[in-house]
């Protein structure tokens, strides 16, 4: 620019990616306003969460971590799906650019156990990690 300003940079607000036969859409906000995420599993069930239901995180490894609770079984486990999602910078006159990130998926034990535990031991979150590709894309409202 001749004036010296910099370009603003444009970031987009909708993700969609796929990978490890999952696939989860995420947009930072909707026509409410709250962010929704859907997430399909392996075997094609979809849920979709909405508001108060993700919980969203900036961090310096990446600008937003995106957790939903996907799986809850009472005295036994609940399994959260966390998105990381980087920044991304769309380029001049574009609005969507190709993007390669990772989910976790935790599964955290919640036996029904006295206050001290169980006496054996227990590793209480395990993760899955997977890789997604897909495309971030500015959806002007």
């Amino acid at each position: 620019m001749a004036n010296g300003a910099a370009t603003p940079q444009r970031e987009p607000n909708e993700y969609t990616l796929q990978g490890e036969n999952k696939e989860i859409i995420f947009a930072t906000t909707s026509f409410p306003g709250e962010p929704v995420l859907t997430y399909k599993d392996e075997d094609g069930e979809s849920r979709t969460f909405r508001g108060d239901e993700i919980s969203i995180s900036e961090i310096q490894i990446s600008k937003l971590l995106v957790t939903v609770l996907i799986e809850q079984v009472p005295d036994s486990h609940v399994v959260f799906l966390t998105l990381l999602l980087p920044t991304i910078h769309l380029p001049e006159e574009e609005r969507e650019f190709p993007i390669e990130t990772t989910a976790i998926i935790t599964t955290q034990q919640t036996p029904f156990t006295a206050p001290g535990g169980t006496g054996n031991g227990l590793q209480v979150e395990t993760y899955e990690t997977l890789t997604l590709r897909g495309t971030a894309r500015l959806i002007i409202s």
